[in-house]
Formats: structure tokens, sequence, C-alpha cells
């Protein structure tokens, strides 16, 4: 549902609730849920319906004497949340990653189940990123790491494609490690779920698409600071870097979220709780047939 189809709503309705609701996924409606009059309700509710958006079912139920009442539900048809099954935390350049223990205990708290986070820290780099050989030496440590961890996970039950996200020089290193995976036999290739890239610093015209069609990643979420100060110096020092991490990337295998006045570190720094919520947490669990449909209004909501 776009932001268009529910500012004309407005005009006629009070949809703050009715809109929250729809945002949370709820699947049923009934008119005490909206905190509108109940005439007013009713009448909101029968516009959605009568929009395609819901549907009405009369139940049956019965009172503590016996007698009969048929009630009216909304119900709106939704495919099943998309499972998290683990995740890889991959920080920046010359920073402890402290944010990563936040995001670890977001993602501990979202379902009422354990999703193992595995916080992934290469050190401290300062003048290892110019040097090619430092470079290759970080990415096959990545590689290393990741092959372990995604063996553990499989021997434990977690059978799924980790997610991932990683902030800076952390998302150049993955960047490096899925454009060496290409070269590698399918049959051996990491694969990995949704992507989230934070402060990014590939390259614009970064090729997602290859990436994609071998089925390397599932889907990718470019959330970048319109006034990233650090990203647009990277290509002076990392070879094969770009400003994506300011400018979002070309083409349309990535979603692409612009954060308005935010630098490089400020979506873990400022509104992490809610950034997670309003971006990160839809992106990583909607099905994929609601994804892309909802994309957009991710990036209007920015």
């Amino acid at each position: 549902m776009t932001d268009a189809y529910w500012n004309q709503l407005a005009r006629d309705f009070d949809v703050r609730q009715a809109r929250m609701l729809f945002e949370q996924r709820v699947r049923e409606f009934t008119p005490i849920m909206l905190s509108l009059p109940e005439t007013t309700a009713i009448a909101l509710l029968d516009r959605l319906a009568t929009d395609g958006f819901l549907a009405k079912e009369a139940r049956e139920s019965e009172d503590d004497e016996g007698a009969t009442t048929i009630e009216t539900v909304y119900v709106r048809k939704l495919a099943t949340d998309r499972v998290v099954d683990w995740v890889v935390a991959l920080h920046g350049m010359n920073t402890s990653g402290a944010w990563q223990e936040s995001f670890s205990w977001l993602l501990g708290t979202t379902w009422g189940r354990a999703v193992p986070v595995a916080v992934y820290k290469y050190g401290i780099v300062i003048a290892g990123v110019i040097l090619f050989w430092r470079r290759r030496k970080l990415r096959e440590q990545l590689r290393e790491k990741l092959a372990v961890l995604a063996s553990e996970a499989r021997a434990r039950g977690y059978n799924g494609n980790p997610d991932l996200i990683a902030h800076s020089f952390g998302t150049w290193l993955f960047g490096q490690l899925l454009k060496h995976e290409l070269k590698r036999p399918p049959e051996e290739r990491l694969t990995f779920g949704r992507v989230i890239l934070t402060g990014c610093i590939l390259r614009r015209d970064f090729d997602w698409k290859t990436i994609h069609d071998a089925g390397l990643v599932e889907d990718v979420l470019n959330h970048y600071g319109t006034a990233d100060a650090v990203v647009p110096w990277a290509r002076f020092l990392i070879p094969d870097s770009g400003p994506s991490g300011r400018r979002g990337f070309l083409g349309d295998h990535v979603i692409n979220i612009a954060a308005e006045g935010y630098g490089h570190s400020d979506l873990f720094l400022r509104d992490l709780r809610q950034i997670y919520d309003q971006h990160w947490k839809p992106f990583l669990t909607l099905p994929r047939e609601e994804l892309r449909r909802e994309s957009r209004e991710m990036s209007s909501r920015a």
C-alpha cells in the first residue's frame, strides 16, 4: 500500500492506527482495534475491503449462556514471514564494532527465539588497506571464517543461508569475497541470504546482477547517509571502491534507501531501534513476493 493511497484515505478518516497495524502485518481486524468511533471504524474497514486490501468474514460465536452471535472480521491474506536463520555482522575499519552488540540484541529479542549472530572482527586496520597483499589476506581470512561458521551452523541444524549486515570497510571485503566466489565451482561457493550494507564503499556500478543471478545473495539493501563524509575518500585509498554509501548503487538489483543528513555511522548511533523496526526488520522478514512491492515505500520513509 502506497503513501499516496494512505494520504488519500486520510482525507476522510484518521488512518494512523490502521496504517500502523498494516505495517506490522496484522492479519485480522475488528473495529475496536482502530481506536475510532465504531461507525467510523466500520466505514474505514469497509473502504479497505472495497479497495481489495481486506476481506470480510462473518464468524459465529457463543456467549456464556449459549446464545449465538455473528461478528464481522476483516481479514488480510498474507504470506508467511520469511525466517531469519542466522546472521553475520561485519564492522568497519579501525573500530571495535560496538554496534554489532546492539544489533545482536535487537535480533535476539524480535521473534521470541534464538537467532545466532556471528560477530566477525578483523582487528584494527590502518595502513593495511592500501597494501594489496594485506587486503587479499583480509579477504581470505574472512572467507575461511565464514566457511567454518557455515559448517558449524549446519551441524547445529541451522540449514539456511546466513543473512549479513556490513559497515564501511566490511562492505568492501564482503563485495570482494563475492566477486571471488564467482570464480569457484558452484558447489564450492559460499551463499548468503539477505544483505544489509551501511556506509558502503563499493563502486556504484558493482555487478550485483551477476552475483544475484549466480545465487550468491538473495536481496541487498543499501542504507546510506547523504551526509557521509568518510565514503567519498575511500576511492583514493582502496582500489575498486566508490561512493555507493553516499549516493546509492546504480541499477535496480539493490534496494537503495537514503537517510537524509546521516553521517558514516549515524544509523547505529542515532536511531538504531527505529531504523531496525522501520527498515531492516521488514527487509529481513518480508516474503519475497512482498519485498519488492514494499521496497519503494521503504525508500520513501527513509
